[in-house]
């Protein structure tokens, strides 16, 4: 698709649109578990688990969640892309509707055609309606610094407390880079190919 080629999308789009079920698995058995082995406290209860996404990876992350309620039981889906949309189909056929304290669905106030080219709001709202859960819309959209932000007032309608103490910060960790180590030596290439 054309949409594929353009900046910022790459690997991105394979991950978060065309092999978006191996990227779940991929973050249940092998990041999840590479984490724990790390030192990194990660709740056995999914039910404490939250999945983060934006943009691509918030629509990703609402798939994800609803596909494997058994793996994550919470998600924080910030401006879902249109551009990868259509993995939610089948979710949306069957009628699935989750517990509207398990996901939060948030989007830019300017995320609006009529503002720019963007359906980002017109998305939201449909996965409102057809999805049963509420809509928050905040001056942030895909501007990482404003809406992380947002996360303050997502967990907590999520049922999660935060932990603000300093000495329990955890290092920062990406799924690319675990993969990236990953892939160097541990692990062999075909080991999420079914």
């Amino acid at each position: 698709e054309t949409s594929d080629a353009l900046p910022g999308m790459g690997v991105r789009s394979v991950d978060y649109k065309y092999n978006v079920d191996e990227y779940a698995e991929f973050l249940h058995k092998i990041l999840l578990p590479n984490l724990v082995a790390r030192g990194i406290k990660i709740p056995d209860d999914p039910k404490k688990r939250v999945l983060i996404g934006s943009s691509l990876s918030g629509t990703a992350s609402l798939y994800i969640g609803l596909t494997y309620p058994e793996w994550f039981g919470k998600i924080v889906a910030q401006s879902p892309s249109v551009n990868n949309a259509r993995i939610l189909n089948k979710i949306i056929d069957k009628g699935i509707k989750p517990p509207p304290p398990d996901v939060f669905l948030s989007c830019g106030n300017f995320e609006s055609p009529v503002y720019a080219k963007i359906l980002n709001i017109p998305f939201a709202k449909e996965l409102e309606a057809r999805l049963g859960i509420k809509l928050h819309i905040y001056p942030h959209g895909h501007q990482m610094e404003g809406w992380s932000h947002q996360l303050e007032k997502s967990l907590p309608a999520l049922g999660l407390k935060q932990n603000t103490k300093k000495s329990m910060e955890l290092p920062s960790v990406s799924s690319q880079s675990i993969f990236s180590q990953l892939q160097s030596n541990t692990v062999p290439h075909n080991t999420l190919r079914k």
